[in-house]
């Protein structure tokens, strides 16, 4: 355990420190799952087939039909599935019909059917459908952040079907939706003048007749899937360096040469975060200035939203590009842990442009919250302490845990997250164990400084 393990142990928590194991060897993935730990979005196979029957991108009117085929569940069957509804809590969302294997059912519904409570009937075994009949009825929404919202003849779908999660709450601060990887098979209906932007690659198109076209596109291993339509779009294309499509697709508000800024940016994040954690694995990155509202930017799958006017333009599409990793990729609970994805993409951010000399200062106030702070905590938070608190201190953290353990040892326990997590989902305690199991010193201070995870002292150090 070494001296300063062993007086930590006792400063800390009292009384002798423990018994050295024979090989003392902490596992990369914990034996245990201490409590708050547990990781609720069922584990299954899934394939989600969306239709939007009818788009308008002048009034918001979106008519869809989402057909969730869980082919699999890897752990014990739920008697309950939790679909996560955003545009409902903005009171977008009408349910028309709700159907499991066939069948009609009656949700419950949680927070003003933010969540939907689908009861699973008893002895219903897989494969079968979930099927949901909704339209949407979406505005411009208030905060400008909203991933579902109407803006100066954009419209969003962001965080538009209902996806299967678990029960928590809506945040305005963290992002609303935690979800795990699935396959997509999507199609469009639209005005054959509107451009879609899209997750995934699009498979075909084919005339509906009378000045409607239909847009069929896919994606494998998302945890969403994003859709920008307008008329107003231009689309620019390049290819980086990895092979990777990235496409920009501006409006006419959008500020000149931010495209080739965006692209710059996008092959410099790219590139680094390939090389420092593990390859971008979809075959398009689509960045997407969704409107003059949007004070910053958004993250999905494969696609980003920005405001081309944002000031620093290259920092926004670092941290954007980031997410790739930490949230597409490399999944966490989002709204209970995000310190992971957001504190990690600040790190990025400030790191990529800088070789990672930028390290973020307190505020003057000093940190509101500890840095394991949820939605629900956050809610309280005064000023920009929301950011700050899991932002900022989040890449300070990072900072400290490189600084102590050493970079070389750093970047071996990231790409080492990469290879366990990639299209799954992360917690604290595994992604603090993989830290430490690199480390060849004891983090477990260091943890301690910035969480209030009482397991900390059981994660052992490496000799």
């Amino acid at each position: 355990m070494g001296n300063v393990g062993r007086h930590y142990y006792q400063w800390r928590y009292g009384g002798a420190s423990p018994q050295s194991p024979p090989r003392w060897q902490l596992p990369a993935m914990p034996e245990w799952v201490p409590a708050g730990q547990e990781i609720d979005i069922p584990d299954l196979d899934a394939t989600y087939r969306l239709h939007i029957s009818e788009a308008n991108v002048d009034t918001g009117a979106v008519t869809a039909l989402a057909e969730i085929d869980i082919a699999r569940f890897n752990e014990p069957q739920p008697g309950k599935l939790y679909l996560q509804v955003v545009p409902a809590a903005y009171g977008y969302f009408t349910l028309d019909a709700l159907r499991v294997a066939g069948q009609p059912v009656d949700p419950e519904w949680i927070d003003g059917g933010f969540i939907l409570g689908v009861p699973l009937p008893a002895g219903l075994a897989t494969p079968f459908t979930v099927a949901v009949d909704f339209r949407l009825s979406i505005d411009q929404e208030a905060s400008g952040w909203g991933g579902t919202s109407l803006d100066s003849g954009v419209l969003r779908l962001g965080y538009w079907f209902p996806i299967i999660s678990d029960q928590h709450v809506f945040s305005d601060t963290l992002d609303p939706s935690q979800s795990r990887a699935a396959n997509y098979q999507v199609t469009v209906d639209a005005a054959s003048d509107v451009i879609v932007a899209h997750t995934g690659v699009e498979t075909g198109q084919s005339s509906l007749g009378g000045g409607r076209v239909r847009h069929e596109m896919a994606a494998t291993d998302v945890r969403d899937f994003a859709l920008v339509l307008s008329r107003r779009f231009a689309v620019q294309s390049t290819t980086l360096s990895d092979g990777t499509t990235a496409l920009y697709y501006s409006h006419p508000a959008s500020p000149g040469g931010a495209a080739s800024a965006a692209f710059a940016a996008a092959e410099e994040t790219v590139s680094a975060m390939s090389g420092l954690l593990g390859p971008y694995p979809y075959p398009t990155l689509s960045i997407v200035d969704v409107g003059p509202r949007m004070p910053g930017g958004l993250e999905f799958p494969g696609l980003i939203y920005i405001n081309g006017a944002y000031a620093p333009f290259d920092r926004l599409i670092v941290h954007e590009v980031a997410h790739q990793w930490l949230y597409a990729v490399i999944g966490n609970r989002t709204l209970v842990d995000g310190w992971i994805d957001e504190g990690g993409a600040e790190f990025f951010e400030r790191g990529v442009p800088t070789g990672f000399t930028e390290v973020p200062s307190p505020p003057a106030e000093g940190y509101q919250f500890w840095l394991d702070a949820d939605a629900t905590e956050l809610r309280a938070a005064q000023g920009r302490q929301w950011y700050y608190s899991i932002y900022e201190q989040g890449a300070r953290f990072y900072y400290q845990m490189a600084w102590q353990m050493g970079w070389d040892a750093f970047w071996d326990a990231w790409r080492d997250v990469y290879r366990r997590y990639s299209f799954g989902i992360v917690t604290p305690v595994e992604m603090l164990s993989v830290f430490q199991s690199h480390s060849p010193v004891d983090l477990r201070p260091l943890y301690a400084e910035y969480f209030r995870y009482p397991w900390i002292r059981d994660l052992l150090p490496n000799p």
